[in-house]
């Protein structure tokens, strides 16, 4: 060894010859000699300038690119929408531009799905998306919340209610207690009991799909979150009905779920519809109003899990998934729409939605809500609307009630189904849902737009706010709206019009690509083909939406946006 680190012109010491020189010289020499042997530095001139160049040009290179093609494509660089405003761009500005760099990156859209797809080859997912057994998706806040800690630990609780829900959003209210037993009080002034039904996650209940720790067992209890006991006899302490769908026992070989769905399988979710339907026959007396008809259909496609972990377009490693649905209409075959007059409210998440809103895929007029009509034998009245359980559908509730439109009137039973991993995940902010409509304010008052039914306008604006824009591929839903505040209203010919601001819902994602609209930043013109939000909201009203937290656009009447142009 002595040899091989000697430096040039060194002499050798002779064999046996001791060394004279102390100890601390000798280490301090070797420490030397064994870095000259290992690290070379020598660095010649030519070299260091390839490899500045190829830092330069992959530094530049990348944005570059993106900037020409962009051009070449005809559309405005992304860095533009900030070096040309007004104003300094804020921290939620600058939030929004970082996402649609990271979602528009060309350089990530052609690398990231085709190293996906090699890594699912190996059985590895992506951060919200876990591979199974036998083809098997899972989503990992469901795995978290069934493996996690308590979600009413008091420490878990503080840590959740500190951390943003996003920039500039601030805090979330973790404790599900509160706003469950807020909204059964905010029910019973109106007259209806509450009536909870969490959905029980894929985990809980297929979990020989995920792992073989389960092969042996061939029937076991499903595994919960620590708090879900406590969660359950503190509400029926404080009065509160909650019909626990999730089975004493699962088996090995049942199918409850779609395989690469964060969703129920059909069977499952017409089985529970039947057992509720049975719970308010025999707990609140609803009895059969008319008779209504289940037909059958048969729909396939990939689940919202493949979506999320964005593979190719001509992908393989998941063919669809074929599953039966059975859509329900009256008796001279119209398809159910929600019923004010019932005296049942069905508030639902995506798992209501998921036979129903076509959009998602999976067919339409066979979701949970028309499933439960059918075995209650009457149309009862619904909202629903893809994530946020927690609090999406009670803020419909109570815009609607600040619109004038008293969706509790006349109501005895109201069902919010949300799904479980909610408990631990979701935001259980507490909202005034008003038992009376709130006075309506005078159109001068507000000075909002509003069109008529079938009128179409197109006008100039500037945008006010934006609704923030989810990630594509990070939510479990593919399409996204959003509602922005326009404020300097003009018509084509850029003259004033008889509105002051106007409260526009948009696209910003479609089939998990980021819209025109979900750039939008305060400050910026655009213009727009608008039509009343009532024209569409049968169709739309089950998809995610995002609206902003403003008190002064809570009475004014939306519109759609079916075109947008900056």
């Amino acid at each position: 060894m002595a040899t091989l680190l000697s430096q040039p012109g060194s002499a050798e010491s002779p064999k046996g010859t001791e060394s004279t020189t102390s100890p601390g010289v000798d280490d301090e020499c070797s420490d030397f000699n064994l870095k000259q042997g290992i690290i070379r530095t020598n660095v010649s001139p030519r070299v260091a300038w390839a490899m500045i160049v190829l830092f330069l040009a992959i530094l530049f290179g990348i944005p570059l690119s993106q900037m020409a093609i962009e051009l070449a494509r005809g559309s405005q660089p992304r860095v533009l929408d900030l070096v040309r405003r007004d104003s300094f761009p804020t921290r939620h500005d600058l939030k929004q531009f970082e996402d649609a760099l990271h979602d528009e990156s060309l350089v990530k859209q052609w690398v990231q799905p085709r190293v996906q797809e090699g890594v699912s080859t190996l059985g590895f997912g992506n951060p919200q998306v876990i591979v199974g057994r036998d083809g098997w998706l899972f989503y990992r806040p469901g795995i978290d919340y069934v493996t996690g800690p308590g979600f009413l630990e008091p420490w878990r609780l503080h840590q959740r209610g500190r951390n943003l829900k996003d920039v500039g959003a601030g805090h979330i209210e973790p404790d599900p207690r509160i706003a469950i037993l807020a909204f059964r009080d905010q029910c019973a002034r109106a007259g209806a009991r509450l009536v909870l039904v969490p959905i029980p996650d894929k985990a809980m209940l297929e979990p020989w799909r995920l792992t073989s720790r389960f092969d042996a067992f061939a029937a076991l209890s499903p595994p919960n979150n620590p708090s879900y006991l406590e969660f359950l006899r503190e509400l029926q302490t404080e009065g509160v009905e909650v019909l626990d769908v999730t089975p004493a026992t699962i088996h090995q070989g049942d199918v409850r779920f779609l395989a690469q769905d964060t969703h129920w399988a059909p069977t499952w979710m017409d089985d529970v519809a039947q057992s509720l339907a049975k719970y308010l026959g025999a707990r609140h007396g609803l009895n059969a109003v008319e008779k209504l008809v289940s037909e059958s259909a048969n729909v396939s496609r990939v689940g919202d899990l493949v979506d999320m972990l964005r593979l190719p377009a001509d992908q393989r490693l998941f063919p669809p998934e074929t599953v039966t649905i059975h859509p329900v209409v009256t008796t001279v075959g119209q398809p159910l729409q929600p019923n004010p007059s019932s005296s049942v409210l069905l508030l639902g998440d995506s798992f209501t939605n998921i036979y129903s809103a076509e959009p998602m895929g999976w067919g339409k007029g066979a979701g949970f809500a028309e499933r439960l009509s059918f075995h209650l034998s009457q149309r009862i009245d619904w909202i629903a609307r893809n994530d946020h359980g927690a609090h999406a559908t009670r803020q419909i509730l109570a815009d609607e009630q600040r619109r004038g439109r008293d969706r509790l009137a006349g109501k005895r039973v109201v069902v919010w189904q949300f799904a479980m991993r909610e408990l631990a995940v979701g935001d259980w902010k507490r909202i005034d849902i008003a038992s009376k409509p709130a006075p309506s304010k005078s159109a001068d008052e507000l000075k909002f737009l509003t069109l008529a039914p079938g009128e179409s306008r197109r006008l100039r604006g500037e945008v006010k706010r934006a609704a923030a824009a989810p990630v594509p591929g990070t939510v479990p839903y593919k399409d996204h709206i959003i509602a922005v505040h326009l404020v300097n209203l003009r018509d084509e010919q850029n003259r004033p019009i008889d509105a002051d601001a106007a409260l526009i819902y948009l696209w910003s994602m479609r089939d998990n690509v980021r819209t025109e609209a979900a750039k939008l930043v305060p400050g910026q013109s655009i213009a727009v083909v608008v039509r009343p939000w009532a024209d569409v909201e049968r169709t739309l009203r089950s998809i995610n939406r995002r609206d902003l937290d403003d008190e002064a656009l809570l009475l004014a009447e939306p519109a759609w946006g079916d075109e947008l142009r900056k």
